[in-house]
């Protein structure tokens, strides 16, 4: 093992459950995983951004649970401490049940399938009982719901739906990338570093897509900007 010895850790020997297959404290003394907690420096930066740019609208709440889940997250990766990695998935997990609570309340009047809800639940609570995680049950019911009424949502503003089909896709991508780091290919040290980015863009998207639907509700309307037929920012229309 190239880290440094236990009593050259800064923080002292990590406590968390478990953390990514980067070396401990290889790069740094100070930072338990460097290149994982500079990967969360764009989560940062966007989530400040677009904080101090939705003023006014509802969804800034989700926007402070974005951002918390960055702080979260670097303390987490710098100090390995459980602590830290509690609050990092709690932090994340308010910010999930923050956007399907804004996606329900665009949603209200419409007829929820009972069924379709009970069988993804009781699908949530065995993968849980399983693995016993209880977090990921959470965060999978609060994610279901929200891909149910952003689906709804979606047919009342079709011209933002595009927006949320790409940060759905692209959190399947990033899910996809968060496991192949814990059981395919941990001896690429530095996989849960993509994971980091590719989450980055998923959530952003779906921001993004309740900003567009908060900002048509208000009477005005936003352009989608694409880069390479991606979406990356909205840019307000005043509708006078």
């Amino acid at each position: 093992d190239a880290s440094l010895h236990s009593s050259e850790y800064f923080w002292g020997v990590p406590t968390c459950y478990n953390d990514s297959a980067e070396p401990n404290y290889f790069y740094s003394s100070f930072f338990g995983e460097l290149v994982c907690t500079i990967s969360i420096l764009p989560w940062l930066a966007f989530g400040y951004l677009q904080f101090a740019t939705h003023k006014g609208l509802s969804v800034r709440l989700c926007y402070i649970f974005h951002l918390l889940a960055a702080v979260a997250g670097v303390a987490y990766h710098t100090t390995l401490y459980r602590s830290a990695q509690v609050l990092d998935r709690g932090i994340v997990l308010c910010w999930m049940v923050c956007l399907a609570y804004q996606l329900r309340a665009y949603n209200i009047g419409s007829k929820p399938n009972s069924i379709a809800y009970a069988l993804f639940t009781s699908l949530c609570t065995l993968i849980a009982i399983r693995y016993d995680d209880v977090h990921f049950f959470a965060f999978m019911v609060a994610l279901g719901t929200s891909i149910y009424n952003a689906h709804q949502v979606g047919k009342r503003y079709p011209m933002y739906r595009s927006i949320w089909d790409h940060g759905l896709h692209s959190a399947i991508v990033a899910l996809a990338i968060f496991k192949a780091d814990d059981v395919i290919i941990s001896s690429f040290h530095h996989f849960h570093s993509v994971w980091h980015v590719a989450s980055l863009y998923a959530t952003s998207l779906m921001m993004l897509f309740v900003s567009a639907v908060e900002t048509a509700r208000q009477g005005n309307r936003v352009v989608v900007k694409t880069l390479w037929g991606y979406p990356y920012a909205l840019e307000k229309k005043i509708v006078y």
